[in-house]
């Protein structure tokens, strides 16, 4: 076997490993395609088997980091294994060269990434059990920006959104008016990416736009959701000292409109998903934080939405 065929065949396994993983069956991975606005947009869907029992079920749109893709996320993040758990379809589209257009004002406003998760949506409840009614957003930094992105401008659309490594655009703190909507906020302080106290977003020496801080963006959903200042409930967890990071759940649920905000505040955390592991080194992203599996805490938010709709 020549040296191409043996890289050849490695990369094959990579490949098959990557997708098996979670436990995942061959058939319930679907990749597809939408053409929107001119362009061909691509995304790859997690049918858990729940779904061949023909019921409808919630939706959980997974959205990629800048210069990510949707089956890079899927394999990084662990959705697809809390999904079959909790017997929710989870679709993972790909941005526009491997961005989404996320209310910061570096966005090209010739791309519309809003209408295109609309149409998604719409699209993807033709052809498979979904339950527009339990329709869930997640996504990590510029991913994580256009959940916020999202919620701002078509919040009756979800019934619960959840930024990893992100917060609300500076630019849209005039303009971003939703509905009550329950959010979850999961944030490192630590992160050498996107500031946990705002400011400019910075990748290498590039500045990749402005976001509000954490507690500033914490304190805007919780004016639009009625909720108290202070949480009804507080958590520390720190079970592996070593590690260099805790994390302090603040929980808002006593909100006038029934909607709540929840902190994940990861103290010494980078610009990482809780429990995904250390993908780029520490002096890159910080720590990749392992107190909590941050994939099934936030399934577990949505699923306790969803069962209650």
């Amino acid at each position: 076997m020549t040296k191409w065929m043996m890289w050849l065949f490695f990369m094959a396994c990579i490949f098959w490993l990557s997708h098996l993983k979670a436990g995942a069956q061959p058939e319930q991975i679907v990749e597809g395609d939408l053409d929107y606005q001119g362009l061909t947009r691509t995304h790859t869907l997690y049918l858990p088997a729940a779904a061949a029992e023909g019921e409808r079920l919630p939706l959980l749109i997974a959205l990629h980091g800048g210069g990510g893709t949707g089956p890079q996320f899927m394999d990084y993040s662990g959705f697809n294994e809390q999904a079959e758990a909790q017997g929710f379809i989870v679709v993972y589209p790909d941005g526009v060269g491997q961005q989404w257009h996320d209310g910061r004002d570096i966005a090209n406003p010739t791309v519309d990434d809003v209408g295109y998760i609309a149409t998604l949506m719409a699209t993807l409840q033709r052809d498979y059990p979904i339950d527009l009614e339990r329709v869930f957003v997640t996504g990590i930094s510029n991913g994580g920006f256009m959940t916020m992105t999202l919620a701002c401008e078509r919040s009756e659309l979800f019934a619960g959104v959840a930024a990893i490594a992100a917060e609300l655009p500076e630019r849209l703190r005039e303009s971003c008016a939703p509905s009550p909507l329950p959010v979850l906020i999961m944030n490192g302080t630590d992160d050498p990416l996107v500031p946990y106290d705002g400011g400019p977003v910075k990748v290498g020496n590039e500045t990749r736009g402005t976001t509000l801080s954490t507690d500033t963006t914490v304190a805007f959903w919780r004016e639009i959701n009625g909720c108290p200042d202070n949480p009804d409930l507080s958590l520390g967890v720190d079970h592996l000292p070593l590690d260099g990071t805790s994390v302090e759940i603040s929980a808002y649920g006593a909100c006038e409109s029934g909607a709540s905000v929840i902190l994940y505040r990861v103290d010494g955390g980078g610009h990482a998903l809780p429990g995904a592991g250390q993908y780029l080194p520490r002096r890159t992203i910080g720590i990749a934080s392992r107190e909590i599996d941050g994939a099934a805490e936030i399934m577990d938010f949505f699923a306790g939405i969803a069962n209650e709709a």
